[in-house]
């Protein structure tokens, strides 16, 4: 991530961008992909907000906060 907002024409648009870099969709991840990234799926939250600029704050956590 760059620490930068960015915006997108449409799904498939912002979909390409991330998969440039390697972007997992959460939906998709497994058991396996538990093990793989070391990563415990049902302690995940999704970040939400009551508007976009609170969301945008949620978005980048350090793996070790």
């Amino acid at each position: 991530m760059d620490g930068h907002l960015h915006r997108f024409k449409s799904l498939y648009e912002a979909q390409e961008w991330l998969l440039e870099d390697e972007f997992v969709s959460f939906a998709s991840l497994d058991v396996d992909d538990e093990k793989e990234y070391e990563i415990t799926l049902s302690k995940i939250v999704t970040p939400s907000a009551e508007c976009e600029e609170e969301v945008v704050k949620l978005m980048y956590v350090p793996a070790n906060a």
